[in-house]
């Protein structure tokens, strides 16, 4: 932490404190877009990025014509979800055969966006140089826009949560409890075995994506001890390493009460996002800046005009995005009702054989 005099402004007659580093800005604060770091990793979009990245580019084309982000129809090619055994006698077979394509539809709806004005009188007023003040004031103006549109999207998401395996069971009204963390305050392992367990009766092989609150990042946090518990022969260092992601909003929004977590089957729910000032839509001039910044991760169209009569600059940052959640019938041959999205209840306690419900 250093301390700098205020010099060169004479409205300014105090010390103004100031953390080097930034430390004080939003950007080092506690992670609040969880939601949307898990939905960009890497084993989510997995053989998706391109295909995404096409979505982007068409959507961006149409609307620099359009001046709106247009619906775009897809087409998936399904399983076969024959039982394996029976067969059609050629003879009796249907003419025409049942068609192998799934369809459906994407579109941006999620729009967020905030508008600042800062002046010479406020530069003043608060003792900072022109670009200091902007720079924190600019920060400040993305990580609102960040949260809100992390809660709007955390709020899709669960949504879209289904029923397990039972096909009867919803995770979204009745989530079944996991007790990640025992009575003694280490690691449960046949937590996560529990979630995956019910993933592998659903035909996923490609692993699943798990966000939660306060009591993820606990589990975390106990998951990096070298040893949880020797006596009891828990080693964490060989518990299975499934990536989690911690998000310190999530437990205020969701619906259901205590501490949950959102699952779904890696690739099965996508963040579209779109942008105004991509590429060759950029611009510089000495009064105009419109380009696309990247925030914690995220991306934002942003714009910064200066009024030189008024001696103002007016920044806005936006987000325009949406979920597109690939229809399930595209992966698998599901049980009847069953979804591969799931929410679930976590909690502390001893392992109950019930809660593995394994057969």
């Amino acid at each position: 932490m250093g301390v700098t005099a205020t010099s060169g402004l004479t409205c300014c007659k105090n010390l103004t404190i100031v953390l080097e580093g930034q430390q004080n800005l939003p950007s080092q604060w506690v992670n609040k877009n969880g939601v949307l770091l898990a939905l960009k990793s890497e084993p989510n979009m997995a053989g998706y990025s391109e295909w995404l990245a096409a979505i982007t580019k068409t959507l961006e084309d149409k609307a620099a014509i359009n001046t709106t982000f247009p619906k775009i129809d897809l087409q998936y090619l399904k399983p076969d979800c024959g039982d394996g055994v029976t067969a059609t006698d050629i003879c009796t077979a249907a003419t025409v055969g049942e068609d192998p394509y799934g369809y459906a539809s994407v579109k941006i709806t999620g729009d967020v966006w905030k508008k600042i004005t800062l002046s010479r009188v406020e530069y003043d007023t608060l003792c900072y140089s022109q670009e200091t003040d902007k720079m924190i004031k600019v920060t400040q103006l993305f990580d609102t826009v960040l949260r809100a549109v992390n809660a709007d999207i955390t709020l899709k998401l669960e949504a879209l949560m289904g029923n397990y395996a039972d096909g009867t069971t919803s995770s979204l009204t009745s989530p079944r409890t996991i007790n990640l963390i025992g009575t003694n305050g280490q690691i449960n392992p046949a937590g996560i075995p529990i979630i995956e367990n019910e993933f592998n009766k659903l035909g996923v092989t490609n692993g699943f994506t798990m966000v939660g609150g306060s009591f993820v990042n606990m589990y975390q946090n106990l998951s990096g001890l070298a040893v949880a518990n020797s006596s009891l022969g828990i080693d964490a260092t060989k518990v299975r390493n499934q990536p989690m992601y911690f998000d310190s909003g999530i437990d205020a929004l969701l619906t259901a009460t205590g501490c949950k977590a959102l699952t779904w089957a890696n690739g099965t729910v996508q963040l579209m996002e779109s942008y105004r000032y991509n590429g060759d839509r950029a611009l510089f001039t000495d009064y105009d800046v419109k380009e696309v910044r990247e925030y914690n991760g995220v991306l934002f169209d942003f714009t910064m005009h200066y009024d030189a009569c008024t001696d103002k600059h007016t920044i806005t940052a936006r987000k325009s995005y949406d979920l597109f959640y690939v229809p399930t019938a595209a992966f698998s041959c599901l049980p009847t009702g069953a979804n591969l999205k799931l929410q679930w209840k976590l909690a502390c306690g001893d392992m109950d054989c019930s809660q593995l419900n394994i057969c």
